[in-house]
């Protein structure tokens, strides 16, 4: 009996279904499972909130059918509603044709009504001007298909081209785009930026259609996506013929979907290494370059570029793949298994490796004899996202597969979206345990495809078994538990995923694994994995959950023991929560309550058990049982939300902790850090800077039982093992590893905010230049062309490598200040209050680059291509000895800062000092400033030698509690740039809160200082600050800034807003305040001109009536008193303050503005004034309340009322407003009105007439008026 069967003869339909599978069919008739997909995204589309949906569907399912589906019904919904233009979006434009050929089936009966368009780089079908005409004047519909390489070269976002088609199908006003394979390309950041413009109607729908959705499930919730995956399909499979039983089995319409087998072997046991080396594949098929500095060593005279360094261990895999085993049963190994196997797919680690590995494979004994060995990886990295792939392969194999054998080798072509249907077989060569599911499964799902033909008998051969051979067992067994668990669970499930039991994970491990066996050789034997021992390795598979998300995974808790809480603890917890929650930016939690008598009765639980088990008989329930199984849903929904809440709490710390683990000095590395051993890691200032104010060692220890301790402590070295992998990289991956380390951490803090490498690379590339490793528009990695036939730009791709930015004498004063006798780079550069070293990293590294050819110069380096990893250490130690210099606050933060610059390596005579630097920089500032100039501060000895710095640069702590009411605090980062210009450098770059503008407590004198610095080169202002920090509200935005000491001149201003830059040099000290908005500052100037007298002489001051926030009404009294819970007597004589005002009629507002954080919406907009009332004769308010004015008559206050709900009013008090909380101050800029009816404004006028007669008041232009109303939401 063979061991594999792929091919198997089976019996022809006996009659025609009409199914998806049926495509010489002129018309289609969906599949159940295809209707449902349909209608769901159909029930979603009609919510007023419905604007998205995923289909999550694996390959063969239909999505190109049931998009076009989708298309016609909403073609017919009413009204508005009604879907016209519909453009596919795909990375893919070979599959045109597919979708062409669906739209003849769907539209068959309505050609004269639907009508079809295409437009990529090198064809087209149809005219989009023609289209939109029809649509227009007919009342036609139409399905456009658009490449995505095409729409991302458009000048609108960021391309090359400023083709007008492009531009205008970008803007269109498309009612649904749908998003082909949407994991693939469209998610980098050209894609995002494609996706975003053609989205940017409310009214448009958005379908996303993706098999391998792994990288989206984030951005839609349970409501939003359908499945349909390979359990599902095979379980359709088996089940059909019970559900169809007057059928015969071969009119199964599943029956052409192969079933899967996985079979997994340890090449790094199989063959033998003759150096001894640990096995990787990258390793394994080095392909040797004649570049040391990429080989790692010389290579030998007899051998040649583009071979393989251990050829011939690759040579005994090639042979062992062959070797006849009674119990291996390896692929090649016997005539028959060849037969089984004439097609497969290669995957391997890069371009350079599928080169020699085609080489090898045609010079092989076997192998060699096959007809073709087919390299679809290109000559170059570039070529391998060329498109005609594809064509390469099918021509290859020819119109009779049966009759040729190839191997089809790929290191990422043709392993997403496409189907070469001859293939039976996929080899994975490349990644480690390491690797992405998403990357492993869309992979070998390659060769999942249907595929028959009839031999030359006449009988129909079909494909029913497709295979996995894997060579890295843990990879493959760590990719297969992780699917097996999570591909049944919802959205809601997957967070907390760890909560299902034991049995419930092991069925389904037995459910995959019944549809999906694993066999793995061990022992010389083939064997068969059991759902008890693929259960094991979930334990790594949460650990690699818990590392990638920073900590911010349900995996990390024992959620058993969090939900045994005792009464007392659950008090502790809120404790806990109460303190987090005063220095967090993240979700509030609610408190912990204790829900353990809120369980089901004995009654209740033998009627929900009897419930169960009448369902699984199709037996009619008892109310009684009803009941039961409606109280335990209930009791199974509370207990989540208790948990969700619980761990919302745990949150707060544990997102704090991946940075210390990365950083810490730990004793016993085999020990690592655990959670009994975490707290003593960490010295007392270090745990007071990193974790949450308040929360004591005592605090944690108290809960430490809620954590898993293994993932916990696994999670820690893990962090640390990707650190260390780091010091054996190239200074380029180095930089790449640390970057990727970093993006796994959380910033949860609101006193100071850990800097993103996005972000450093923003702030130091736009002030002192520099190699950047982002593009220009800061939303992904730079890219380079890919250049196609004819030198016409094909594609642009990611890359690693950074750009350099030239910011002129700038960036040369600061990274190329050489010395030209010595070859020494004299520039010194001072980071102050690093948390992350992420800083000095950036400017390290671009000291780096333009010290190598110094070194070359010195022949101390023989060729800069050439450099082994030591030599480049050399030259980057070399650069932290003499060039940079850093503060830290704690000792941890220096350890910190250390790691990154130098992983665990020992470099000797580095700059990095531990210093209580909040505490000086408040309090011994001048003392501070005197020891940082120092040379004898960073050696530690009594030199009094000073140290002149090229440029201070860094993010400095916001601010600190000081010891006022609630959470009060004061500014702190207006002392660190003190600080920095009095140590004199030749230039200052720091990043920090922008409420300095107008606003923020003791800031005055620093405002003057600044506005009026001419040294001041330029200014980057972020008016929401989550354009700068993307999780991060930061009241009044953020700002960076350029100081220049030789410089003498206006401002280079940048307002930054969702990714928009608008510039204009300024001199910012021009008016009394700062008006950060260039087009506001001419509509000031026109309110000025016609105006004498403001409103904030008018606005009473804090507690109008004297009364704070917490009075309440009294049991009777003479007067009302209007608070924040309602309204109640109050006693006239108990009022001190505005007692003038009580008979009045009075006008207030709530002192919060409408916006948290001053934030805008999603339009870009604010409200600013959240409530606006009048108060009668005889009424008053607490401190809650301001009051605007007040009036003796009823009219005039009313007229205000009007007058502040107009958009002229609220723009003009939004200029001053950068913070959440109003004051008199914030209406300087509202000028006065008359309210009476003599006023030269008609306030019976709605308030949109209003606003026009202010805006012809004051003379403003329609650009000015464009400007309001795109700043400034309406008011009712």
């Amino acid at each position: 009996m063979a061991e594999y069967s792929t091919i198997q003869s089976v019996k022809p339909k006996q009659k025609i279904v009409t199914s998806l599978f049926d495509t010489e069919e002129e018309t289609i008739t969906l599949r159940d499972e295809q209707k449902k997909a349909v209608a769901d995204a159909l029930r979603r589309f009609k919510k007023k909130s419905g604007d998205k949906f995923l289909w999550n569907a694996k390959m063969r399912f239909g999505k190109t059918l049931c998009a076009l589906q989708l298309a016609r019904e909403m073609g017919e919904w009413e009204g508005d509603a009604k879907v016209r233009r519909t453009i596919i979006v795909t990375h893919r434009p070979v599959v045109n044709k597919s979708w062409s050929d669906d739209f003849a089936k769907i539209f068959h009966d309505k050609k004269g009504q639907y009508l079809y368009g295409t437009k990529f780089d090198d064809d087209s079908f149809g005219n989009f001007y023609d289209l939109e005409q029809q649509v227009e004047k007919q009342g036609k519909h139409y399905i456009f298909f658009a490449s995505m390489q095409y729409l991302r070269r458009s000048t609108l976002v960021g391309g090359d081209n400023d083709e007008q088609l492009k531009q205008d199908i970008l803007m269109n006003k498309w009612d649904l785009v749908v998003i082909d394979e949407a994991h693939e390309g469209t998610r980098t950041a050209l894609g995002q930026r494609v996706i975003k413009l053609l989205t940017e109607n409310p009214d448009t729908k958005t379908l996303h259609l993706s098999g391998t959705p792994f990288n989206l499930y984030d951005d839609f919730t349970d409501e939003e996506i359908f499945t349909w995956d390979y359990i599902k399909e095979q379980q359709a499979k088996r089940d059909w013929p019970q559900k169809h039983r007057n059928e015969p089995e071969e009119n199964n319409p599943y029956r052409n979907l192969p079933e899967m087998e996985i079979r997994t072997y340890n090449l790094g046991n199989l063959v033998h290494l003759k150096d001894n080396a640990t096995f990787s594949f990258k390793d394994f098929f080095q392909v040797w370059t004649g570049n040391p500095k990429a080989d790692g060593k010389i290579m030998p005279e007899d051998c040649v570029k583009g071979t393989f360094m251990r050829e011939e261990s690759v040579n005994d895999f090639l042979d062992l793949l062959c070797k006849e085993d009674e119990t291996s049963h390896y692929p090649f190994s016997t005539d028959e298994y060849r037969e089984m196997f004439k097609h497969t797919l290669w995957v391997v680690p890069g371009v350079k490796e599928a080169k020699a590995l085609e080489i090898l494979l045609n010079k092989h004994e076997v192998f060699g004899e096959f007809d073709a060995i087919i390299n679809v990886a290109g000559s170059n990295e570039d070529d391998e996202t060329r498109s005609d792939a594809l064509d390469k392969v099918t021509k290859k194999i020819g119109d009779c597969p049966e009759l040729t054998q190839t191997i089809t080798i790929s290191c990422g072509r043709l392993t997403t979206g496409v189907t070469v249907k001859p293939w039976t077989a996929v080899f994975y060569l490349k990644g480690s345990e390491n690797t992405s599911a998403a990357t492993y499964m869309q992979t070998i799902f390659r060769v999942q495809s249907p595929y028959n033909y009839k031999d030359a008998d006449g009988n129909l051969q079909m494909k029913t078994k497709c295979y996995v051979f894997d060579f890295a067992p843990d990879r493959s067994i760590k990719m297969v538990a992780e699917t097996a668990k999570f591909a049944t669970l919802t959205q809601k499930e997957r967070s907390s995923a760890q909560a299902t039991s034991r049995e419930k994970d092991i069925q389904n491990m037995k459910d995959f694994l019944s549809f999906c066996p694993v066999i793995s050789l061990e022992g010389g034997q083939m064997v068969k994995y059991e759902p008890e021992r693929l259960f094991e390795q979930l334990e790594h598979v949460y650990v690699d959950r818990v590392v990638r998300n920073g900590f911010n995974d349900n995996s990390l808790y024992d959620l058993r023991e969090l939900m045994n809480l005792s009464p007392e603890e659950l008090g502790e917890l809120n404790d806990l929560g109460a303190e987090i929650e005063k220095s967090t930016n993240m979700e509030k939690p609610k408190k912990a309550v204790d829900i353990s008598k809120n369980g089901l009765s004995k009654k209740q639980k033998e009627a929900a058990k009897r419930a169960k088990e009448k369902q699984k008989q199709g037996v009619e329930l008892t109310p009684e049982e009803i009941a039961a199984l409606e109280a335990e849903k209930k009791r199974r929904e509370e207990e989540r939300k208790e948990r969700d809440n619980r761990i919302t709490i745990l949150r707060g710390i544990s997102l704090r902790i991946p940075l210390m683990m990365y950083g810490a000095e730990v004793d016993d590395e085999d020990e690592g850090i655990t959670i009994d051993n975490f707290t003593e890691q960490i010295d007392p200032a270090s745990w007071r800077e990193f974790m949450p104010r308040g929360v004591s060692k005592q605090m944690f220890n108290a809960f430490k039982k809620c954590y898993n301790a293994t993932v916990f402590a696994a999670a820690g070295k893990r962090y640390r093992q990707l650190a260390r992998e780091a010091d054996t990289m190239h200074t380029d991956e180095r930089i790449q590893r640390i970057a990727e380390i970093f993006s796994y951490f959380h910033n949860p803090d609101k006193e100071t905010v850990l800097t993103p490498w996005r972000v450093v690379n923003m702030h130091m590339s736009d002030c002192l230049g520099g190699y950047c490793f982002f593009n220009e528009r800061f939303d992904g990695p730079n890219q380079k062309p890919v250049i196609g036939d004819g030198d016409q730009l094909f594609d642009w791709i990611d890359t690693t490598a950074p750009r350099f930015v030239n910011r002129g004498k700038v960036t040369s004063d600061v990274f190329g200040d050489i010395d030209k006798q010595y070859h020494e780079n004299n520039s010194k550069i001072l980071e102050i209050n690093s948390k992350t070293g992420l800083y000095p990293l950036y400017v390290a590294y671009s000291l780096y680059r333009y010290r190598m050819p110094n070194y070359a110069a010195v022949e101390l380096v023989t060729d800069l291509d050439s450099c082994s990893i030591e030599e480049e250490q050399v030259i980057w130690d070399d650069i932290l000895k003499h060039n940079i210099y850093v503060i830290c606050n704690t000792p941890m933060a220096a350890r910190i800062t250390k790691r990154t610059l130098c992983g665990f390596r020992d470099v000797k005579h580095i700059n990095i000092k531990s210093d209580k630097l909040v505490e000086r920089a408040t309090t011994d500032k001048d003392s501070l400033v005197n020891a940082i100039k120092t040379i004898g501060y960073w050696e530690g000895t009594t030199k009094k030698d000073m140290i002149k710095f090229s440029a201070v640069v860094g993010n400095p702590p916001y601010q600190v509690m000081d010891g006022g009411a609630g959470v009060s605090a004061k500014p702190v980062y207006n002392s660190f740039v003190d600080i920095a210009k009095a140590l004199m450098p030749g230039y200052l770059s720091m990043i920090m809160p922008a409420k300095w503008y107008t606003d923020g407590k003791g800031l005055g004198e620093f405002r003057a200082t600044m506005l009026n610095d001419k040294r001041l080169q330029s200014l980057y202002d972020f008016t929401d600050s989550r354009d700068c920090f993307a999780t991060v509200d930061i009241a009044g935005g953020v700002c960076y800034f350029l100081w220049n000491s030789s410089y003498n001149g206006k401002c280079q201003f940048t307002n930054i807003h969702k990714n928009e830059r608008t510039s204009i040099l300024r001199n910012l000290g021009e008016t009394d305040e700062f008006i950060r908005h260039i087009q506001a500052v001419s509509i000031i100037d026109k309110v000025k001109n016609n105006s004498d007298k403001y409103f904030d002489s008018r606005v009473r001051t804090q507690k109008p009536f004297g009364l704070r926030t917490y009075v309440e009404p009294l049991s009777q009294g003479d007067i009302t008193l209007k608070y924040n819970k309602g309204k109640g007597p109050y006693d006239s004589s108990l009022i001190t303050i505005g007692k003038e005002m009580i008979d009045q009629w009075k006008v207030i507002i709530s002192c919060l503005t409408a916006e948290h954080a001053g934030q805008t919406d999603k339009d870009g907009k604010k409200k600013i004034l959240s409530s606006l009332d009048m108060l009668a004769p005889k009424e008053i308010c607490t401190e809650t309340y301001m009051v605007v004015d007040s009036f003796p008559t009823e009219v005039e206050a009313y007229n205000l009322t009007t007058y502040l709900k107009t958009l002229f009013v609220r723009f003009l008090i939004s200029q001053l407003a950068a913070t959440q909380h109003l004051s008199k101050d914030k209406f300087r800029l509202v000028p006065i009105q008359d309210f009476t009816s003599s006023s030269d404004i008609d306030w019976k006028k709605p308030i949109e007439e209003i606003d026009k007669q202010l805006y012809n008041k004051y003379g403003l232009t329609d650009s000015d008026i464009n400007f309001i109303e795109s700043m400034i939401k309406p008011m009712e």
